[in-house]
């Protein structure tokens, strides 16, 4: 792009406008305080607005162009967080933030069109004078309350929002109770509750929800140790949440580390995912990476800067907010040019995986008396070991990974079984070759 910017935050595609449209922090002169929005057209960038304070996130509902952030002004409107353009002008299009406060730090994160219904999520309290906590649709004119959000501690700060199994889910920094049931919220019509929980442990939140393969997938800061299926990432049939197919991975290929999820987008029968991880699934796919229902893959590009967010436009892939790829700038904005969008390094992790989360696998076996044991369906389940004659020399629990350790070098050598306790399902024995 021909401007400066220290970070596009959405990228979206106007069909009407027959447009690709580019907001965030983006100034032709280096002025933060004035930004531009860019059109993206023919080959082309064009500033087609100016606006005072942060745009986060654009849409087309209806016919009409609709922008939110923490604008205050467009092409020198007066306007409350957000803005629309018809008739071939800018108007208010609501009031968000607080009653009898200045604009602050209250914003609008993104706006959604859901069963031809607009919803906008953020961090404001109120809009159009109703108390709405985070979320709003807007119905006959006006913005009204999704339910009767209430929260726990922080005021939320809700990032992206879509229906799923006719329920509206929402995700973010919310918090329904003091301990557990975070980072996401469904509402049923009658009142908000946690999917499953929530993520569950301590700074975490959902950054990015799509629907694919008649599942919701939630991408954000999800973390495997705390006890989490996925990391990073998860998937919700409407009854559990679970992994997705090796999880995305920190620079070290574990899931130790912060690896987060920004962008996910369905397209065709793939589901392209974007953010700040270097490996999926094991494979090497540096901020962008391609989920075909079984198998990740990656592009084998370099980027600089996480990938926050995704579009298709002219049948091209849009990713933003990278600021190198493969050591060439690309000012915010990179397009996919190899092709079509098939991964370079896959692997089969998709099937193979809830086979290794179903079936424990301990290694080295047989060992020299020092097991690793992993199994992530047991995770928190006592265990004992038993000795060839069938005595207990040992016992534990699983942690929340289902992982642990198990030490007999102390013992004779000889065939040890590991008995895991299933509950009501009875007990699972795996054999322990000491040698």
């Amino acid at each position: 792009m021909p401007h400066q910017t220290v970070g596009v935050r959405e990228v979206f595609t106007d069909n009407i406008g027959d447009s690709l449209i580019a907001v965030g922090l983006i100034t032709e002169v280096g002025d933060y305080g004035t930004l531009s929005m860019l059109q993206y057209r023919s080959g082309q960038w064009r500033t087609f607005a100016t606006a005072s304070g942060w745009v986060y996130t654009a849409v087309r509902y209806g016919d009409t162009l609709v922008i939110g952030g923490n604008l205050r002004a467009v092409n020198g409107v007066t306007v409350s967080r957000i803005a629309a353009r018809f008739d071939g002008q800018w108007h208010p299009f609501g009031t968000f933030g607080d009653v009898g406060e200045d604009l602050g730090n209250w914003s609008i994160r993104k706006l959604r069109v859901l069963e031809g219904t607009l919803y906008a999520v953020g961090s404001f309290e109120f809009a159009d004078g109703e108390l709405c906590n985070g979320i709003a649709k807007r119905e006959n004119g006006q913005w009204v309350n999704v339910g009767d959000l209430e929260y726990i501690a922080a005021d939320p700060i809700l990032v992206d929002v879509i229906e799923y199994q006719g329920d509206i889910y929402a995700c973010g920094a919310v918090s329904l109770a003091p301990n557990g049931a975070r980072g996401i919220i469904r509402y049923d019509g009658t009142s908000w509750t946690a999917p499953g929980g929530g993520i569950l442990g301590g700074p975490s939140g959902g950054l990015c929800m799509a629907i694919y393969q008649d599942e919701l997938i939630l991408g954000g800061t999800i973390h495997r140790s705390a006890g989490n299926p996925g990391h990073m990432i998860m998937r919700w049939n409407g009854e559990e949440w679970r992994g997705l197919g090796g999880h995305l991975r920190d620079q070290n290929n574990d899931t130790i580390g912060e690896a987060r999820c920004y962008a996910l987008l369905p397209y065709e029968d793939k589901l392209l995912v974007a953010g700040g991880f270097w490996y999926a699934g094991g494979v090497p796919a540096s901020r962008f990476a391609i989920w075909d229902g079984t198998n990740w893959c990656g592009t084998g590009d370099e980027w600089e800067g996480y990938g926050e967010s995704l579009t298709i436009f002219d049948d091209t892939l849009f990713m933003a907010s990278g600021y190198e790829v493969n050591g060439m700038p690309v000012d915010r904005v990179a397009k996919w040019v190899g092709g079509p969008i098939e991964g370079v390094e896959c692997t089969t992790v998709g099937v193979s995986e809830e086979r290794r989360a179903a079936d424990p696998i301990v290694y080295p076996n047989p060992s020299n008396g020092l097991f690793t044991l992993n199994a992530e369906r047991h995770a928190n389940a006592p265990y004992r070991i038993l000795d060839p004659l069938g005595r207990v020399i040992s016992y534990g629990r699983l942690d929340a990974l289902g992982s642990a350790t198990l030490d007999l070098k102390h013992t004779a050598s000889g065939v040890y079984t590991l008995s895991i306790d299933k509950g009501s399902l009875g007990r699972l024995n795996l054999p322990l070759i000491h040698e």
